[in-house]
C-alpha cells in the first residue's frame, strides 16, 4: 500500500487518519474474494504514535477485514535505535516525570515544531506542564502551568521567549474511544528552542512519544536529563508501531542481511564498521505493545535489501543524491530501472509478505493466527538472536520460510532433488577470465546469468578438468554460474566481476 501522509493528525478524528489505509486493504481483499484467491497485504509504513494496546481505530478496522486467507503485515518502525519513548510509573511517592527536549535537528525550515502523543491508564488523572527553558540554568523562561485532563478540552496557548513565539496546541481527552486517558500535543516556533515536559499523577502509568513531519518522512527527537537528577532519559522500548500491535497483524522486525557489495559504478558500498552480517538491525523498533503483547513477531532481511526504486525518483539518477547506493541499473525498452541497497523494516515486512504468500500458495486457508503460530514454532535461533527467546527485540527469531513450509504441507523431511559434486570457482573476484573445476565426468554444460537470471553466454565444459571461462565480456557486478548434464543442474556456484 502507498501511504496517505497528513500534513498532521487530528486526535479528535482519529478515524480521518486511517481511512485511506483501511479503504486501500478493503479493496485488495475485495479484489481477492472475486477472484476467489487467497490474499497477502503488506503496509510499510508506521509511526510512534497511538495507543500501541491493539485498541485503535485501525486495529478495530483490520480486526473485521482479516481472516482465513485474508493476512495483514505490518513492519514493526524504524525507531530501535532512538529514545523516543518516556514512561513513568506514578506513586504516592512518586507522582513526577520530568524530561527535556528540542526540535530535530532535520528541520532545516521554518517554523519547526514537534508533536507528542501520549497515553494514560483508565480512569486515572493527570496533568501536564510544558516550558522553555534556559539551556543552562535549566530553569523556566516560559511555561503553560500544570492542565489536567479531567475536562475533555483543546488548549491554544502562546509562550513567548527570546523574542520569539512558541504555539501550543494541547488536546486533553479524558476517556478517548477506548477508554484510556489521551493527550496530544503540538508546538512550533521560528527559532530553536529547549523545552521541558512534566506530567503529574498518584497513580498509573503514562507513556509518551514525540515525532514531526518533515517533507515525506516522520522524525523523532531524544528525550533527555541535561545533567538534571530530577528529569529522566528516554528509551527504545515501546517503540514498535500502533499498526502491529494486534494479536491477528503480522509484525516484523529486521536484521541484517548485506554488509556491503559492489554499486554500478563498481564501488564497493556498504554500512561500515559495527554492523554484522546476521544482527538485529540497530533500527528495528522494539515491543513491547501497552497490553503486554511481545512484538514484533518475528525478524526478516531488512537492512542491506536490493530493491527496485522508483526510475522517477531523481535522488537515485545518475549524479542523484543517492546514486552511489544505486547496485545496478536495467535497460528495458529505453528505459534505465534502477535497483538500490535499501534498508529498514519496510523492507522486512515486504519479504515476509512474499514467504506468507507463498505459504497461502500450500494452504489458501491459512489464518492471521495460524500464520504466526507456524512463524513462531518455525522461527531460527542464532548466535545474534541468543537463546532467551522469545524476546522484544526479535520476537520468536528469524523467519525460517523452508521450515514452516514443510510444517504446512505436513513434511518431515525434503529430500534435495540435486545433488552438487564439488566445485572450485578462482579466482573469485574476477576480471577477465574464471577457472571452474568440477568434480565428475563427461561433458557439461555452463551457463553464465547475470543477477536477475538473464542469460548471459553458455560454454562447454569437461567434468573433472580444469576448464577456464572467458570474463572479459561480463560487466561489473554478482553473476551465476549454472552448470547441467544430461539437462539436469548439477552445479550452483556465485561469482563477482571486478573491473
Amino acid at each position: 500500500l502507498k501511504q496517505p501522509r497528513p500534513t498532521k493528525i487530528d486526535p479528535t478524528q482519529p478515524g480521518s487518519f486511517v481511512a485511506d489505509f483501511v479503504d486501500g486493504i478493503s479493496y485488495i481483499f475485495k479484489y481477492a474474494d472475486s477472484v476467489d484467491k487467497p490474499c497477502v497485504v503488506n503496509l510499510s509504513w508506521g509511526s510512534v504514535s497511538g495507543p500501541k494496546d491493539g485498541t485503535s481505530i485501525f486495529s478495530q478496522a483490520l480486526r473485521n477485514m482479516v481472516g482465513e486467507g485474508r493476512i495483514f503485515v505490518a513492519s514493526a518502525g524504524n525507531n530501535g535505535g532512538s529514545p523516543v519513548h518516556l514512561s513513568q510509573k506514578f506513586t504516592e511517592k512518586d507522582t513526577v516525570l520530568k524530561s527535556y527536549f528540542t526540535y530535530s535537528s532535520s528541520l532545516v525550515n521554518k517554523p519547526k515544531g514537534i508533536w507528542m502523543d501520549m497515553w494514560g491508564d483508565s480512569l486515572v488523572s493527570y496533568s501536564l506542564n510544558i516550558s522553555v527553558v534556559d539551556i543552562n540554568s535549566k530553569n523556566a523562561v516560559a511555561e503553560t502551568g500544570f492542565i489536567d485532563n479531567k475536562i475533555d478540552s483543546t488548549y491554544n496557548l502562546k509562550l513567548i521567549a527570546e523574542n520569539d513565539t512558541i504555539n501550543i496546541t494541547l488536546y486533553c481527552i479524558p476517556d478517548d474511544y477506548n477508554g484510556k486517558p489521551h493527550f496530544f500535543l503540538e508546538m512550533g516556533s521560528t527559532k530553536n528552542h529547549w523545552f521541558s515536559i512534566s506530567a503529574k499523577a498518584t497513580q498509573g502509568s503514562l507513556h509518551m512519544w514525540n515525532y514531526f513531519r518533515v517533507n515525506n518522512s516522520l522524525v523523532s527527537v531524544n528525550y533527555q536529563t541535561l545533567g538534571d537528577k530530577n528529569a529522566k532519559n528516554g528509551d527504545i522500548d515501546y517503540t514498535i508501531g500502533d499498526w502491529v500491535s494486534g494479536t491477528e497483524v503480522v509484525g516484523v522486525g529486521a536484521y541484517v542481511s548485506k554488509v556491503n557489495c559492489l554499486n554500478a559504478d563498481s564501488v564497493l558500498i556498504g554500512y561500515g564498521s559495527g554492523v554484522y552480517f546476521d544482527a538485529l538491525a540497530s533500527f528495528s523498533s522494539r515491543g513491547p505493545t501497552l497490553s503486554g503483547l511481545i512484538k514484533p513477531d518475528f525478524c526478516a532481511p531488512g537492512m542491506g535489501v536490493v530493491a527496485s526504486v522508483n526510475s522517477f525518483d531523481t535522488v537515485f539518477a545518475q549524479h542523484g543524491s543517492s546514486s552511489s547506493s544505486v547496485i545496478r541499473r536495467v535497460g528495458w525498452q529505453g528505459e534505465s530501472y534502477p535497483y538500490a541497497l535499501l534498508q529498514g523494516t519496510s523492507m522486512s515486512s515486504p519479504v515476509a509478505t512474499g514467504t506468507i504468500a507463498l505459504f497461502l500458495e500450500a494452504n489458501p486457508k491459512l489464518t492471521p493466527q495460524k500464520v504466526i503460530e507456524l512463524i513462531k514454532m518455525n522461527a531460527r535461533t542464532d548466535y545474534f538472536t541468543g537463546p532467551t527467546i522469545p524476546n522484544n527485540l526479535w520476537g520468536w527469531g528469524k523467519l525460517n520460510a523452508f521450515s514452516t513450509i514443510k510444517d504446512i504441507l505436513g513434511l518431515s523431511k525434503v529430500e534435495s532433488e540435486v545433488t552438487e559434486p564439488d566445485s572450485k570457482l578462482y579466482p573469485n573476484p574476477t576480471t577477465d577470465f574464471l577457472r571452474v573445476e568440477i568434480q565428475g565426468n563427461g561433458r557439461a554444460e555452463a551457463t553464465i546469468l547475470d543477477f536477475l537470471g538473464r542469460e548471459l553466454s553458455t560454454v562447454s565444459l569437461d567434468l573433472g578438468i580444469q576448464g577456464v571461462i572467458d570474463t572479459k565480456i561480463l560487466s561489473n557486478g554478482v553473476s551465476y554460474l549454472i552448470v547441467k548434464q544430461k539437462e539436469k543442474i548439477i552445479s550452483r556456484s556465485k561469482f563477482i566481476i571486478v573491473k
